[in-house]
């Protein structure tokens, strides 16, 4: 998993989800008999709310497959993967220093400690469990060079600098809750006095090194989050227990739901085809039709009615996305012939040049330094002629479409029961 997706699912989290009060009123829904508040669905619809327009009811559907996928990933036990656990620990713990960021407004009287924080660094040489006893023998070779050239001095930051390939999408740098933390890790951290490194060890991960850079408790955790690419900006206010309780809960839930994505998706499709495209578009047809006319083609810039006869006879043999290349070939053989096209579907009152030339309504000036003008192409009146005139909506529909099936998929493995009475009391600003 990339760091990317990894800062934008906190950024997410931490947007709005605390802004709801255990007060508003009870269960929207049920999974298999657990109960998921109108609460938490406000918070979720809030931040949707934001970004486009969408009802609540409509809203609930996108809803339901995240809680959905969560179900199904607990239920396949993934949470209690290894390199969950490390990834979740990591995600909570930089959300919660994000949001407590500047939290000096309240005493300490007022915080309910939740365990002990320790900023680490290690070095890692990450492996399957299963794998090979060449790449273990390899592994520990390299770890324990690592350790002596530690023990005779070297920088531990300079030697985890030489050795993050194969770590990428693992956290385990920075502040976490040492409890989060695999049992291999927090028993070595547990003996480290702040500045000393461990010896090598072996988890489920691999061979590690770890490095106790600090510890403090929860009302001391730092002020600051390493860099994120300004995406955690913004962030800040004491939290209370209960709502510190509810951003760990909405991180884990948010990652099982990307790995979810990761795993079962990979596993369950690849890249899809034109040919699966192209069938998807012909059984959907009149989806696609048009309110308005289209040109499909390209408009011409040329110098004159000479060039363009001879520019004419030339791209109309080719397709539209060869014509760049053989309006730039053509000019350096002929300066005369030199042109510049815009190629692709035109929709009515778009481009002045097209509704002149095509649709005969309208007028345009010259362009200055290529005055003469012409289309070649066709007009379409009642829809694209295949897929690839709509491609990037025929793919976005196919996508929701598949997300459609998973979701009846989900729906028939759990037990879902939703009150619409419930739903009917969240406004479409996502209040209650």
């Amino acid at each position: 998993m990339r760091q990317k997706t990894v800062f934008m699912l906190i950024a997410m989290m931490l947007s709005g989800l605390l802004s709801h009060a255990e007060t508003e009123s009870g269960t929207l829904l049920s999974i298999d008999g657990n109960p998921v508040s109108a609460a938490e669905f406000s918070d979720y619809y809030r931040q949707a709310a934001c970004r486009e327009k969408v009802s609540p009811e409509s809203y609930l559907k996108r809803f339901l497959y995240f809680k959905l996928k969560v179900a199904d990933a607990r239920r396949q036990r993934w949470d209690t993967l290894p390199e969950f656990r490390l990834m979740c620990s990591a995600l909570q713990g930089k959300a919660l220093e994000c949001a407590r960021s500047g939290s000096g407004s309240r005493g300490a009287s007022e915080h309910r400690p939740l365990g002990e924080w320790v900023n680490i660094e290690h070095i890692s040489c990450f492996l399957p469990q299963h794998a090979p006893a060449g790449e273990w023998l390899k592994a520990r070779r390299t770890i324990d060079s690592v350790y002596q050239a530690l023990r005779k001095g070297a920088s531990f930051h300079e030697m985890s600098a030489k050795h993050k390939a194969g770590s990428e999408g693992y956290p385990g740098e920075g502040w976490m809750l040492l409890s989060g933390l695999l049992d291999e890790f927090s028993e070595r951290l547990g003996r480290l006095g702040c500045g000393e490194f461990s010896e090598p060890f072996v988890s489920p991960l691999g061979i590690h090194i770890v490095r106790l850079v600090d510890r403090k408790t929860e009302e001391a955790v730092p002020e600051a989050v390493p860099s994120s690419g300004g995406k955690m900006s913004g962030c800040s206010g004491a939290l209370r227990p209960d709502e510190a309780s509810v951003l760990s809960e909405r991180i884990e839930e948010g990652l099982l739901a990307v790995y979810w994505d990761g795993r079962h998706f990979s596993k369950r499709r690849g890249p899809v085809s034109d040919k699966t495209l192209e069938l998807f578009f012909k059984a959907r047809r009149k989806n696609y039709a048009w309110d308005l006319p289209h040109f499909k083609g390209g408009v011409v810039h040329c110098l004159n009615k000479k060039a363009a006869s001879k520019l004419k006879k030339k791209l109309r043999k080719l397709p539209l996305a060869s014509w760049k290349e053989e309006l730039e070939r053509l000019a350096k053989e002929d300066g005369n012939l030199r042109a510049e096209a815009e190629t692709g579907l035109f929709q009515i009152g778009r481009n002045e040049y097209v509704d002149k030339l095509a649709f005969k309504c309208g007028g345009f000036a010259p362009k200055p330094g290529l005055p003469y003008t012409f289309v070649v192409g066709k007009r379409l009146k009642k829809g694209p002629e295949d897929f690839e005139d709509v491609r990037e909506r025929v793919e976005r529909d196919y996508a929701e479409a598949c997300e459609e099936e998973e979701l009846k998929r989900l729906q028939k493995r759990f037990s879902v029961e939703i009150n619409q009475e419930v739903l009917k009391t969240v406004n479409c600003d996502g209040s209650e």
